[in-house]
This record gives C-alpha cells, structure tokens and sequence, in this order.
C-alpha cells in the first residue's frame, strides 16, 4: 500500500532579539508568528540588520518575565524531500537573551 506522501514540514525559525528594532513592521513573506503566545512579541522585518544582503526579521519579547516563547513559522511541504537528508542552516543574532535562542525544524504528520 502506498504511504501518505503528502507531509508538511514545519520550518520555525526563531531570529535575533535586537534592541533597535521600532514597532510592528509586516513580517517576511512566508512568515506567520506562532508560539505558545506570539501575541507576547513583538515580530517584523528590520532594515538596519542585513546578511547576504537581505533585511532580517527579529523577534522581541514584549514581557521579559514571562514563561512562553514565540516563534516565526512557515510551512512547507515534504513531498519533494520524501526519503532525503535535510541541512537548517541560517544565522542567529540575539541580545540579552535569558533561557534559550536558536533555530529548528520539525516533520508533521504520516510518512
């Protein structure tokens, strides 16, 4: 019997904590915010940070204190990539991070 071949692959990347970063801006195009409460950070695309020419997007707890985390997500699908080895690779800058900063990856549902 054939298996499910239609599975998504969460990609959430959690990006730099940067203290210059000013209001809301849209995030990045594919982007959503997630979390346990994203609604607790705030989210966007910042113009004065670039890597490989690109804006980057920060992420900045809104309650320092707080016990939740936040995330920038997208979805894909793993049809393409189906019996393959995946690499995450990206950058991460942070500042006055308490806890824990990074980036992972994460298959959702049948294979």
């Amino acid at each position: 019997m054939k298996k499910l071949v239609f599975v998504l692959s969460a990609v959430a990347l959690i990006v730099a904590i940067i203290l210059l970063a000013k209001g809301n801006t849209p995030l990045p195009k594919g982007w959503f915010a997630a979390g346990s409460k994203p609604a607790e950070y705030e989210m966007g695309i910042d113009k004065t940070v670039f890597q490989n020419g690109n804006s980057s997007a920060y992420l900045k707890s809104k309650d320092p204190t707080g016990n939740d985390f936040g995330t920038l997500m997208q979805y894909i699908s793993a049809e393409n990539y189906t019996g393959k080895r995946l690499r995450l690779s990206g950058y991460v800058k942070s500042d006055d991070v308490e806890g824990w900063s990074g980036m992972w990856m994460r298959v959702d549902g049948e294979a």
